[in-house]
């Protein structure tokens, strides 16, 4: 029991760090984080939980958004998957998000135990790599799938050092593959791309020492048993992971059918402008080493302090008080920003959005760790480090972010490229213990004092130099800034420049403590035991008061706090829409019906949110609906208008013709490409007219328009997954067109319960031939896909369980 005794002080440390830092999340006044993706999260699901809460089934599919998406990843739960059930143990239970900050701590404790680091310098480590400031920020942004998927890139790594540098192969590859199931299972694929970043350059790196070594046989025998090992975590979640590959290339990330005005085909996977619109600046990388250094979060005024308050000692905000111009005051207040790095919303830039801090103490032991460690781990390390921040420059390194763009598998699938900082934010942490850790160990040849002094140079000096001269080498000014007021920007200058400079003294006063204890450990002045301690107090202030700038308790509200509230006009739309037709909310003035989960909360909506949403509905958004042609607003049922000033409309005072959920019409327009049909889009009567590429012609058959036909959905039979409707004097065949997305992927038709063909029409909707004599049609959502999934996830999972069994069994006998 004394070896575990160690690691249960860990265990309890990290326990304790979290329980503080998420104080307002425990006890009997216990609060929520208020964050601003969760709030859009419980929107676009509403729909789908509700169902869920219901039935006990998922629905796979949602009406309330972009008019009718696939709900895979919007909130769709995979049962088959049990290992969601060990994630559950590993954060011990721990409310949200103290537990994701509990699962960084353990995941990189863990990884340096498996070095052979002292576990009084993992705690260190653990604490230097969790409170990293972009983990803690994306936490506050709500982004939570990406902060579990993050927690668990140490432990994949662990797992796969553990296979190459051990003969228990056995041991290493079930906790791969645990632990690559427990990643995916978290759910953000774009984590898990940059984690086999990391994982490519340890095996290049492993297979030059080997080959070195001349032990290639053992290098592809173990590289082998790691892919089945991946493919076998994969295999757990198997439904989330086919059902994905199986909708995005109907998503933005799929390929477009419109061909340009110039003729030619649109590329496959996301815009170039959208997957490289925030990027980081090249200088801004100072904000590893100083957090400030372009001025903080976007948005925040040179008028406030770190926390919100009136900054009254501001040169600007005293320039302002004296111009007696209201008008003037106003538009210059407005230009106040204290982030003046990469930042033109005109020109698409959009920046970080927040400065990514890796701690004034870890940048000076990753440059001491540079200097000093000897083992290989340095080279995959840095190697992954330096590529990840290249392509976290984007645009401002265009040709590389290009070349990675067009020619690296997957790599145009994923946007917001600031984020591959992980690795950087993974490598550093770890290259600093790493060098800590042999300075401690005061090897003969080592020449300790030397080295301490230069890296000690390297970042402490540099932050002394900003410190003292902020103005040398940087001008303070962005893209953004009214150039042409000289006492406004005399004023705003100095202010920002107060603002690094601040920051700059401060990350030289922890290098200058730290590297004055590693002095004093080299003169033997201070024990071992000590300096970790003292280090590891260091960072933890260091850190710790920086992330709080970002998360702290203000984020925290009430937990009955309900992030929507219907709205007067809500109200009157829930009130009078009894055949749930759709609703176009302009409210949003700040992001706009297609940027806004708000209405989906409450009704069907012809907008909404969600970075992967069908690609033929994102090219009516952009063609049709952004000019609210009303033929388009029509055919999508839209019914409802809630007006800027809130204010609920019927759509039928403004010129739209609902049609329903469901009518047959006059007659076809058959068309030979996307182009044309778009075009027909601009001007058409959807109530008689159908659009139909020219590839479903053979689906349709002759038939003669009646008037006296009916058809009508069944509003108490609904459901996400499952639409009835009832014909009505169908004495002749009809084509009817459905006001629902077309989705081939899973949705099947019946007629009289007898499965028949449907197909596309108007470029996004469902439209078949309904025999005569028709009594009932029912859409039924059944992807296959799904089902099979959840067979193979559930087997792998049962696998991967009892092989942890086995090897646990084999551990605790010997």
């Amino acid at each position: 029991m004394k070896k575990f005794i160690p690691h249960l002080i860990a265990l309890l440390i990290f326990l304790a760090i979290s329980a503080i830092y998420f104080s307002p999340v425990i006890g009997p006044g216990a609060k929520v984080l208020s964050a601003h993706d969760v709030d859009t999260w419980k929107g676009m699901s509403k729909e789908v939980c509700d169902h869920r809460d219901e039935t006990g089934e998922e629905a796979l599919w949602t009406k309330r958004m972009f008019s009718g998406m696939p709900a895979y990843q919007i909130s769709t739960k995979s049962n088959g998957n049990l290992l969601q059930y060990i994630d559950k143990a590993l954060q011990l239970g721990l409310p949200r998000p103290m537990n994701l900050l509990f699962l960084y701590l353990i995941g990189f404790y863990i990884l340096l135990l498996t070095l052979k680091i002292d576990y009084r310098l993992s705690i260190v480590g653990a604490v230097g790599f969790a409170f990293s400031s972009y983990f803690l920020i994306i936490i506050q942004a709500g982004h939570m799938t990406k902060a579990h998927s993050i927690a668990y890139i140490p432990l994949i790594v662990a797992s796969v050092l553990y296979v190459f540098n051990n003969k228990k192969l056995m041991l290493g590859a079930v906790f791969t593959s645990l632990f690559v199931g427990l990643q995916l299972y978290s759910n953000h694929y774009q984590i898990t791309y940059y984690t086999i970043i990391i994982l490519f350059f340890i095996g290049v790196v492993q297979l030059v020492k080997q080959f070195k070594e001349k032990t290639l046989p053992d290098f592809f025998k173990k590289s082998a048993v790691l892919i089945l090992a991946g493919l076998l975590g994969g295999a757990t979640n198997y439904t989330r992971l086919a059902t994905t590959l199986e909708y995005g290339p109907e998503t933005q990330r799929g390929t477009s059918e419109l061909v340009a005005e110039n003729g030619e085909e649109v590329k496959d996977g996301l815009d170039y402008t959208y997957i490289l619109r925030y990027s980081y600046g090249i200088a801004e990388t100072m904000t590893f080493l100083i957090p400030n250094f372009k001025g903080g979060i976007i948005g925040r005024s040179v008028l406030q302090n770190d926390e919100g308050k009136t900054n009254n000692e501001s040169s600007t905000l005293k320039f302002l008080r004296k111009v007696r111009d209201n008008n003037k005051r106003n538009q210059l207040q407005q230009k106040t920003l204290a982030y003046w790095g990469d930042y033109d919303p005109s020109n698409n830039k959009i920046g970080p959005g927040s400065p990514t801090y890796v701690g004034a103490i870890i940048c000076f032991l990753f440059v001491l760790g540079i200097l000093i460690v000897k083992s290989y781990y340095k080279y995959w390390i840095l190697s992954s480090t330096i590529l990840s921040i290249f392509l976290a420059w984007g645009y401002n390194f265009y040709s590389f972010s290009e070349f990675f763009i067009d020619y690296f598998p997957a790599y145009n699938k994923f946007r917001a490229v600031t984020m591959i900082m992980v690795i950087a934010e993974f490598g550093i942490a770890l290259l600093a213990i790493l060098g800590l850790h042999r300075f401690l160990m005061m090897l003969e040849g080592d020449n300790h004092f030397k080295k301490l002094k230069l890296a000690f140079y390297l970042t402490g000096g540099l932050s002394l130099v900003f410190a003292l001269f902020p103005t040398l080498f940087v001008d303070f000014t962005s893209d953004t800034d009214p150039l042409d007021n000289t006492g406004f920007m005399n004023a705003l200058v100095a202010d920002r420049s107060l603002i690094m400079k601040s920051d700059a003294w401060r990350s030289f006063l922890y290098i200058l403590l730290s590297a004055t204890v590693l002095y004093l450990f080299i003169k033997q002045k201070v024990k071992k035991n000590y300096v970790i301690l003292i280090i590891g107090v260091l960072i933890l202030a260091d850190m710790w008061s920086v992330d709080k700038r970002y998360l702290n308790d203000s984020h925290f509200v009430k937990k009955k706090r309900n992030a929507f509230v219907a709205s007067k006009a809500d109200k009157i739309i829930l009130n009078n829409n009894k055949d749930g037709a759709r609703v176009l909310d302009l409210s949003d003035r700040q992001n706009g019906p297609f940027n806004s989960s708000r209405a989906s909360y409450f009704h069907n909506s012809i907008g909404g949110y969600h970075a992967a949403k069908l690609l033929r509905y994102q090219e009516l958004i952009s063609s049709q609906l952004s000019k609210m042609n009303p033929s388009v607003l029509s055919m999508l049922n839209c019914g409802w208008l809630i007006t800027q000033n809130n204010q609920a409309v019927q759509m039928k005072t403004q010129g739209v013709n609902p049609l329903g959920n469901a009518w047959f019409v006059v007659g076809t327009e058959i068309v030979e490409d996307a182009n044309e049909e778009m075009k027909l889009l601009d001007s058409f009567d959807p109530k008689s007219t159908a659009i139909i590429d020219n590839r479903f012609k053979t689906y349709i058959s002759d038939f003669n328009y009646d008037s006296l036909a009916t058809i009508n959905l069944i509003m108490e039979d609904y459901k996400p997954n499952y639409l009835v409707y009832n014909t009505n004097n169908v004495i002749s065949d009809q084509l009817a067109v459905f006001s629902e997305i077309f989705y081939s992927k899973g949705w099947n038709a019946y007629i009289d319960g007898k499965i028949s063909p449907h197909f596309r029409a108007n470029y996004v909707l469902r439209a078949m031939m309904v025999p005569k004599g028709t009594k009932k049609i029912e859409f039924k959502f059944e992807p296959q896909t799904f089902k099979l999934g959840e067979v193979i996830s559930l087997s792998s999972s049962i696998l991967i369980l009892l092989l942890l069994s086995l090897v646990t069994y084999r551990e605790l006998k010997s």
